[in-house]
């Protein structure tokens, strides 16, 4: 865990509010990938991940690999359920 980090970014009771950022962040980057093949989303195959950082009040914080790969494991997931990923809300 980085220096300042309150809590790991891992699923399960209430969400670290920078583990919902990294994840939209992932399916913004996944979209775009969609539409640019100058960008590279998450590779499962190859376990190539995007570099993800959050920003709080206790400053900054870059994921490791094993939770980028985690949370690029779970957008795949998401995305296999519904193909268009989330829709922002209001």
């Amino acid at each position: 865990m980085s220096p300042g980090r309150q809590r790991p970014l891992r699923p399960g009771g209430p969400c670290p509010p920078g583990r919902e950022a990294a994840l939209a962040a992932l399916h913004a980057l996944y979209d775009a990938a969609d539409d640019d093949s100058a960008i590279g989303g998450p590779d499962l195959t190859r376990r190539i991940f995007p570099i993800l950082a959050v920003i709080t009040e206790a400053g900054f914080d870059r994921l490791t690999e094993a939770e980028a790969e985690e949370l690029s494991r779970e957008l795949v997931e998401q995305r296999h359920r519904k193909r268009d990923g989330p829709v922002a809300s209001p």
